[in-house]
């Protein structure tokens, strides 16, 4: 149950009867009393951030996939990638951007055979999508967009 309280501040009691505070609402917002939580038109919109736009990190993982084609699964991806920018970056944030650009359908993962080697693992290996290969070219497009629009001159590094 959702009470108001004065002062703006709302209470909200849990099964257990714990008060949480919450920061006030919009008096415009519930024009109606304060809403109880079996209310219809209390929800909440939750968004996911799963948008079609790319980072610069998953960007650069996304045409390591590419680029390897065929032999890309984790180990060689973090290789590559590290070479590309000259930094070495943790196998976590290589895992954690192959499955936000799997959750965004610009790559799809399958497992491998086990190697032939005793105790040979499973490889996860990666390949680019039909919308993943768009999202390259957009960004490609983008860029000479951007960059085209004005002479910078020589390098400077």
């Amino acid at each position: 149950m959702v009470s108001a309280r004065p002062g703006g501040l709302v209470r909200l009691v849990s099964v257990r009867d714990v008060p949480v505070r919450l920061p006030p609402l919009p008096s415009s917002r519930f024009p109606l009393p304060a809403p109880t939580l079996r209310d219809p038109y209390l929800y909440y919109n939750i968004v996911h951030m799963t948008g079609t736009s790319l980072g610069d990190f998953e960007l650069t993982v996304l045409l390591a996939v590419a680029r390897l084609g065929d032999d890309a699964y984790g180990v060689r991806i973090r290789r590559d990638v590290n070479a590309m920018q000259r930094h070495e970056y943790a196998v976590g944030a290589i895992y954690t951007t192959l499955g936000r650009l799997e959750t965004k359908r610009f790559v799809e993962s399958t497992m491998s055979d086990p190697l032939p080697i005793r105790g040979g693992r499973s490889r996860r290996n990666y390949r680019v999508t039909a919308a993943g290969q768009r999202a390259i070219r957009e960004a490609r497009d983008h860029a000479a967009r951007v960059w085209g629009t004005k002479d910078l001159g020589p390098s400077r590094a």
